[in-house]
């Protein structure tokens, strides 16, 4: 998830925000050269990777090495909360939705059901039966085509004995059931919470990390299922960042799934109710308040605190800070004219970015957001602070809170490197049901999550990804292909975060699953904090990302 949850951008929902806002103001007039304004560059220097609410996993991480317990841990990050437990149920997991088709079946032994007649039949283990849309239900066919089931009302995949589900040649446990949706079709995971932790947890932290840590992540999972639940809606929750990243079987590690199991039941709580537990990869050495992140009220227990132990993220203080011309700015930001100075007018705790104003060669300004400027420059957090080529070297904002705040350190040397990888993206749409169908088309090109929401100001856009690739001569090869099979697409830079395809038939790329695992580094022993109890009322809802 880790960032449980959320979008990006390479949509330029921003180009919009700024080229129709009617609400420009009139810079100070100040003579600029167009060579002068096109020679000037900014670089982009920060901290942190993810929105910065809540649990710091590299933090976590840090702090069980300095030998924290996972309550000790959760309790600093989420103030004034303890550990409680619950009865765990199910959760229902939508593994794909607006689909036109895809693979379901058994591994072991199972039964097909249809829900309208009652009617059982029973798999074959290991055939892969394909599922599409009928009229007004769905249609199941098994080897060379036969149908096995016309379903009005969708049907279920049910193991039996030992058996387990399977979409798509993955393996589940628990159910599958299946549902037309709209003219398209609709698979969803019922499954035990705790079985479902335990391919998520992996998903989310490297297993061979410490045991503290990786129970940290399971109660903090838990608590994000527990509150994602919604009877009235056809699913709880996504199987990828949306949510929280989750595996199914082949997900799943020893040592988390001991995890799950060392803290079943268990669950953040602020005054009796479980609470919505945010996390993300790296908060830079302190974590961020939810309302300075996504507006809306505050919570309590999701308010910016230290973190000396996120020392150990590989994007604690960024390596490589980016750099770009004004010219470039201008175009990322979809302005087309040149940036020639950007000034933060609002900062949050950690400090965050929140606003920023961004004054172009033409005397005008336009106001934008520090998530619009993560978005649009593919930057890991809004944690960050700008140095420009004609003007002094800048100083690290300081952070607005007391003991434990990171020292600032030098300010790093600039190495201008090409972030991310390389997306070839078959559609850039702000429909939602139009992404969704052509995804479906091309999954049996690339299985795996096809679609990536990217969100600028308050516009949304859906890139569908046929595939992801770590150079752009393979993006172009991959293009070419597409190509020959139909399909027009353009190549465009990836973010960190942004969900990486499993490449099929186009080609063989080695995507790493997880962030890489730390090299050991010197911790504040644990008596340097002391988790701390937020005082105030009852926890402000936290917006959803």
């Amino acid at each position: 998830m880790a960032d449980a949850q959320r979008p990006h951008a390479a949509a330029r929902g921003c180009r919009r925000l700024i080229a129709g806002c009617a609400a420009f103001v009139c810079a100070a007039s100040v003579a600029v050269s167009p060579a002068a304004a096109q020679s000037v560059t900014f670089t982009f220097f920060g901290r942190g990777d993810g929105h910065g609410i809540g649990m710091s996993q590299y933090g976590a991480e840090g702090a069980a090495r300095a030998g924290w317990s996972a309550p000790r841990i959760l309790a600093w990050f989420y103030r004034g909360t303890t550990i409680a437990h619950i009865t765990s149920g199910n959760v229902r997991v939508d593994l794909a939705d607006y689909a036109v088709q895809f693979g379901v079946g058994v591994q072991g032994s199972g039964q097909l059901l249809d829900v309208a007649t009652g009617v059982r039949k029973a798999l074959t283990p290991g055939v892969d039966y394909i599922v599409r849309p009928g009229a007004g239900g769905v249609v199941v066919s098994g080897s060379g085509g036969a149908v096995v089931d016309r379903a009005a009302n969708g049907v279920q995949i049910l193991p039996t004995g030992a058996g387990l589900v399977a979409f798509n040649g993955r393996p589940y446990r628990g159910s599958l059931a299946v549902a037309a949706s709209g003219g398209t079709i609709r698979a969803v995971n019922l499954v035990g919470l705790e079985l479902y932790l335990r391919g998520v947890v992996p998903s989310e932290m490297p297993s061979s990390w410490a045991p503290a840590a990786l129970q940290a992540q399971a109660i903090a999972a838990r608590s994000y299922a527990v509150r994602a639940r919604n009877p009235s809606a056809p699913y709880d929750l996504y199987a990828d960042t949306r949510s929280q990243a989750y595996g199914g079987v082949r997900a799943e590690a020893p040592a988390a799934t001991a995890a799950v199991a060392d803290s079943a039941g268990e669950v953040v709580a602020y005054h009796g109710s479980v609470v919505q537990a945010y996390f993300a990869a790296s908060d830079g050495g302190y974590t961020e308040s939810v309302q300075n992140v996504w507006g809306g009220s505050p919570a309590p227990y999701l308010t910016g605190v230290p973190d000396p132990f996120d020392t150990i993220s590989p994007t604690h203080l960024w390596a490589n800070p980016p750099r770009f011309t004004g010219a470039r700015l201008g175009s990322l930001l979809g302005t087309g004219g040149t940036v020639t100075k950007i000034s933060v007018l609002k900062r949050g705790v950690s400090p965050r970015v929140i606003s920023a104003r961004v004054t172009f060669a033409s005397g005008v300004s336009a106001v934008v957001t520090g998530n619009d400027i993560q978005a649009e420059l593919g930057l890991p957090s809004t944690w960050f602070w700008i140095g420009q080529s004609n003007l002094p070297a800048p100083t690290e904002p300081a952070v607005s809170g007391s003991p434990g705040t990171p020292s600032t350190g030098p300010v790093p040397t600039v190495r201008h490197v090409v972030r991310g990888s390389y997306l070839v993206v078959l559609s850039n749409t702000s429909n939602l049901g139009a992404a969704r169908r052509l995804a479906a088309r091309v999954a049996h090109l690339a299985p795996g999550e096809q679609i990536v929401v990217r969100v600028s100001a308050r516009h949304r856009r859906y890139l569908v990804v046929a595939i992801r690739c770590d150079t752009q001569a393979r993006a172009a090869a991959a293009r070419r292909t597409l190509k020959q099979l139909g399909f027009g697409s353009v190549i465009t830079r990836a973010l960190a975060h942004d969900p990486a395809p499993r490449p099929a038939v186009l080609e063989r790329i080695v995507v790493p699953a997880h962030p890489p695992a730390p090299s050991a580094a010197a911790t504040p022993p644990a008596s340097d904090l002391v988790p701390q109890a937020a005082s105030g009322g009852g926890a402000g809802a936290p917006p959803a990302p």
